[in-house]
């Protein structure tokens, strides 16, 4: 039997062929299906169960090339060997053709090309509001789009803080920035350094956060094989029209958009960074930042030594000293540290370092403290968790009220 063209499978009579059963060495049973059109069994083994079909310029009399599947009887049972879902089949034919259907149906069966897209309307799902076309999916109508409307298509704008110009990435914008609103050389440049391993990078993010009065916050990250990069922002800008409008009283969102922004990139332990670390649309506020790592553990260590709240801030007023000014640990409040009942309790320290991490991760630190205090009735100070395995003393702490005996409610007589 020879099969010469595409045209010739459609006539081919398929015989209907059961998987055979043979036991392997291991004594399990092992079913094999042979070619639909063949009795010669497949050199290749394939672990699906696809249907088997002829090349359409194949010339053999033999299946040579057809793909043979086994599965154990295991898998059988179960249930979990499963055909494929079918391709597009021809209107026509009814042979499957896929994405080859209308290629097929213009060449072979003499449709014309309103036919087609007469054919495509009947079975499409979602239409191209540019140009009217029908497609099945939203990615095909992406797809479509892209290739014959990109002209139109509506590209993410960045828009400037200081002149309202449109760009299309915060690398453009630090570069439009350093042409147009640099006061002095160098202002807004981007930067492109190495580190060799993580210990360098985080040293250097440490410092610059530091000096810029900045704080980077993860945008987005892509993953590329082994390659990881990560974007990201100026802590201070959130590009959506609700970024001035909180619940809370004071905002740390003041603009949309930022030059300062991050882009880190990490192969074979090696860091790629390119950088802006200046800022445009907003002031400097250090007291607007969060808390680092160093200052979260300094704070930590002044608690531990049973500092009340203005012990800690003269402290850490002093550790600071003038020229740390610009830093957040400088313009840490009693709210920051979070003072009732005449003992600090910093609010940072929960689910942020890593200092104290336990059954208050999910509740915050004030309520679980509340909770230790009402279990012990208060009495005897506390064994809070550090790092998972230790345990250390803490001052106990009165709560002026959330542990006051709730009044009764008094139902009012009105006749």
């Amino acid at each position: 039997m020879s099969i010469k063209s595409e045209e010739a499978v459609s006539v081919v009579v398929k015989r209907e062929v059961s998987p055979t059963c043979h036991v392997d060495s291991d004594g399990d049973e092992v079913y094999t299906r042979l070619s639909d059109y063949c009795s010669s069994p497949a050199k290749t083994e394939s672990t699906d169960m696809a249907p088997f079909t002829h090349a359409s310029n194949a010339v053999s009399d033999v299946c040579c090339n057809a793909p043979k599947a086994s599965f154990r009887s295991d898998d059988m049972r179960s249930g979990e060997i499963k055909e494929p879902p079918p391709s597009v089949l021809c209107p026509a034919c009814e042979t499957k053709k896929g994405k080859k259907l209308y290629s097929h149906l213009f060449n072979m069966h003499g449709y014309t090309k309103a036919m087609i897209e007469q054919l495509k309307r009947s079975s499409a799902k979602v239409q191209c509001e540019i140009c009217g076309s029908w497609h099945r999916s939203k990615g095909a109508l992406r797809t479509h789009k892209g290739s014959f409307h990109r002209e139109n298509l509506e590209i993410h704008k960045i828009q400037c803080p200081i002149c309202e110009e449109e760009v299309q990435s915060h690398r453009l914008l630090a570069r439009h920035a350093e042409v147009a609103h640099a006061s002095y050389p160098g202002q807004y440049q981007v930067e492109s350094l190495t580190f060799e391993n993580r210990e360098q990078y985080e040293y250097w993010r440490r410092q610059t956060e530091d000096i810029n009065v900045l704080r980077w916050a993860a945008n987005s990250v892509v993953k590329r094989g082994e390659r990881k990069t990560t974007y990201y922002r100026c802590s201070r800008a959130l590009p959506t029209p609700q970024y001035a409008v909180t619940s809370r009283p004071r905002s740390k969102k003041s603009t949309k958009y930022c030059t300062a922004f991050m882009q880190v990139t990490e192969h074979n332990e090696t860091f790629d960074v390119l950088c802006c670390s200046d800022h445009a649309g907003h002031e400097e506020e250090p007291a607007l930042l969060a808390f680092d790592q160093e200052s979260e553990s300094f704070i930590v260590s002044l608690l531990k030594e049973g500092l009340d709240v203005n012990q800690i801030l003269e402290k850490v007023r002093s550790f600071c000293g003038e020229n740390g000014q610009h830093r957040k640990l400088y313009h840490t409040t009693s709210w920051d540290i979070s003072l009732e009942g005449g003992t600090a309790v910093p609010s940072l320290m929960w689910g942020m370092s890593g200092q104290m991490r336990g059954p208050h991760r999910r509740t915050g630190f004030s309520e679980w403290i509340r909770l230790e205090q009402k279990r012990s009735n208060l009495q005897g100070p506390m064994e809070v968790p550090s790092n998972g395995h230790e345990t250390e003393q803490l001052p106990m702490v009165t709560r002026r009220y959330s542990l006051r005996p709730k009044k009764p409610k008094v139902i009012k007589d009105f006749d």
